[in-house]
């Protein structure tokens, strides 16, 4: 069964990252670029690879639309009733809008439909990356009456290739509250040619 994260999830914790290829990252910005903690699983997706807990299972990659491929990755360890902590990537060869309104856009979606309060993306600058931005919040997931509180971080990177990058993370309060932040922090950037 594959980990449906919902779409405003993605909208939710949203990370733009504005940075040219040459970019310094300041030592005072939110999350930076760092190796995966031990044990972790690296994958390759071709645009970037990413890092996630060895115990979460990757599904497919799909291909939502023509432009945009969605790969995601779920905690196997939960127990009844509750829901799995992931990750959502999107790799988008032609996205509709720059990282800075996507991210404005997801912070919108979480903030109507998540009950997450005031969400702002932070501009923050990644190797490799054009631009790109950071959403952390906390979230509300499941049925009524049945909520589980989630800690979610998104980043959206703009590729020197016409690429976006969209990661989003979420973990289960009262779990590991820094993996989703450790996840975007091990993305490392490798943008192709386009088209090749």
């Amino acid at each position: 069964m594959f980990l449906r994260i919902p779409m405003m999830m993605t909208v939710a914790t949203i990370v733009l990252i504005a940075c040219s290829s040459g970019a310094v990252v300041p030592d005072d910005q939110v999350i930076k670029p760092s190796k995966a903690p031990t044990g972790w699983t690296t994958t390759d997706l071709g645009e970037l690879t990413i890092a996630a807990p060895a115990e979460w299972k990757k599904d497919a990659t799909l291909a939502s639309t023509k432009t945009t491929d969605v790969t995601t990755w779920r905690s196997d360890n939960v127990g009844p009733g509750e829901l799995p902590s992931g990750i959502e990537v999107k790799v988008i060869s032609t996205p509709q809008q720059p990282a800075d309104k996507a991210a404005e856009a997801i912070a919108v979606s979480a903030m109507a439909l998540l009950e997450s309060g005031r969400i702002d993306p932070v501009e923050i600058t990644w190797p490799a990356a054009e631009s790109g931005f950071y959403l952390a919040y906390d979230a509300k997931f499941g049925a009524v009456g049945n909520e589980s509180n989630f800690t979610v971080r998104t980043s959206v990177f703009d590729l020197v290739n016409g690429y976006q990058i969209q990661v989003t993370s979420i973990a289960l309060q009262g779990t590991d509250s820094k993996t989703p932040d450790r996840i975007l922090e091990s993305v490392k950037l490798t943008p192709s040619k386009k088209g090749g």
